[in-house]
């Protein structure tokens, strides 16, 4: 063979390598785009699904919370999500509804004695002192740590339907109330909780019972209205408890009894109902009283509660004072309740209660929501329901039943949040039953 014939050979042998080379390359290219077709498109188009959907599953996590939060159903979200490669994702959601203030009363220990239209307050060591009631002058302390009653020295006067306040020096003033033959008291004393000593202090300038009484920020107190032999009055008096004196001011524009004061954020008195639907303002800074806005029903027996926003809820009510009194079997309570505003001097009906009651007990809780629990629906017939109005929602919602009717009972809401609720009547004689909410 020649030198030209093994180049040619050569040749043909370089170029018959390179294209089988080229061939095995084009193969594997397509191998390559054959791999990456079958396995990593897939793949990115899972985790993309994947991706979508946990941004879904959050979209609607947030929605159900926004949901719990502006409407009083609690609902409850669980997504759970499957993915496969055979398969799309999908999104399964549970919705479960409770009721959002539902809680149960538990009975704590009894009173040593029977009381209806008593006073409980709650002292500045956590305590609550419980005086009086129908035809007592006893007085007793709660201890909220051990559950138990003791009995302290007793007043100097039986009283009922008086009133009893925490002044600022931790002691508590006992004002005015009736006694033996229903007669009005003008007398009023003071109980020390170092000594554990009532001492009997100044007499109001008038005899009175069902009145209000009210603590101002200068530490004195303000007493309006009530009642001396079933005459309403529309006197008030202020007591100084450095003088220890009780001075007249000037008289309210209307007579009341049965009716509610509540001391504003301002400083005022704003003072409502009494068989009427008016209301009015005290000024301590001017010592007078000035007309506001009128609410939309007259009220007696009703509950008057600050809210955290300043404004006042007043709920429930008798439409005469036989509803009060139990006179006409006919007679039944409001379910209206109503909000006033301290900066326009306005009313604006708000969410009606669930059940009408009058002579009931009302507590503002520790996180903002009003307790109602009790009261009279009409002649006699006494309730143990509770429920729980919600300023977010401006909605009255069902809670647990009392163990016991009360009506004319009182409600402490003690240092650690719980409400303590005493006293009542049951076949016309006093209880001396207590409770916890």
């Amino acid at each position: 063979m020649n030198a030209n014939e093994n180049q040619a050979l050569n040749s043909e042998t370089i170029t018959r390598f390179i294209g089988k080379k080229r061939l095995m390359w084009i193969i594997v290219g397509i191998v390559a785009v054959v791999v990456a077709a079958v396995i990593v498109i897939p793949t990115s188009i899972i985790l993309t699904k994947k991706k979508t959907t946990t941004t879904d599953v959050r979209s609607t996590t947030t929605l159900s919370t926004t949901i719990s939060t502006a409407t009083p159903t609690a609902i409850t979200t669980e997504p759970s999500t499957a993915i496969s490669l055979e398969t799309s994702a999908t999104v399964s959601t549970e919705i479960s509804t409770v009721q959002p203030f539902y809680k149960n009363w538990i009975q704590t220990n009894s009173m040593n004695n029977p009381r209806i239209a008593h006073t409980a307050s709650v002292l500045q060591n956590g305590k609550v002192l419980v005086t009086g009631g129908i035809g007592l002058k006893s007085a007793e302390l709660y201890d909220p740590s051990t559950a138990t009653w003791t009995l302290i020295n007793p007043m100097n006067h039986k009283r009922w339907w008086h009133s009893a306040s925490v002044l600022l020096d931790g002691k508590l003033l006992v004002v005015g109330g009736e006694h033996d033959n229903y007669q009005c008291l003008s007398s009023s004393e003071l109980y020390d909780p170092v000594t554990e000593i009532w001492t009997t202090t100044g007499s109001m300038n008038s005899p009175r019972s069902q009145h209000t009484a009210s603590v101002l920020r200068n530490g004195s107190v303000l007493v309006t209205g009530g009642h001396i032999d079933h005459v309403q009055l529309n006197s008030a008096e202020l007591y100084d408890p450095s003088t220890k004196s009780w001075t007249p001011i000037a008289n309210m524009k209307y007579a009341r009894k049965w009716h509610q004061a509540s001391v504003l954020d301002n400083g005022k008195v704003l003072v409502t109902g009494g068989l009427t639907n008016s209301a009015e303002l005290y000024d301590p800074s001017t010592k007078s009283w000035t007309a506001t806005g009128t609410m939309h029903y007259p009220r007696a027996g009703h509950t008057a509660s600050v809210l955290a926003n300043g404004k006042v809820l007043v709920a429930g009510a008798s439409l005469g004072d036989t509803c009060m009194t139990g006179a006409s079997p006919g007679d039944t309570c409001m379910t209206s309740a109503e909000l006033y505003d301290s900066e326009t001097g306005n009313w604006t009906i708000t969410g009606s209660l669930n059940n009408g009651r009058t002579g009931h007990a009302a507590s503002v809780l520790i996180n903002g929501s009003v307790l109602v629990c009790g009261g009279r629906a009409y002649m006699f017939y006494y309730m143990s329901s509770s429920e729980v109005y919600d300023p977010l929602t401006k909605i009255w919602y069902m809670t647990g039943d009392m163990n016991y009717k009360r009506y004319q009972h009182q409600s402490s809401v003690l240092p650690n949040g719980t409400v303590l609720v005493t006293g009542t009547e049951e076949q016309g004689l006093p209880t001396s039953s207590a409770e916890l909410y």
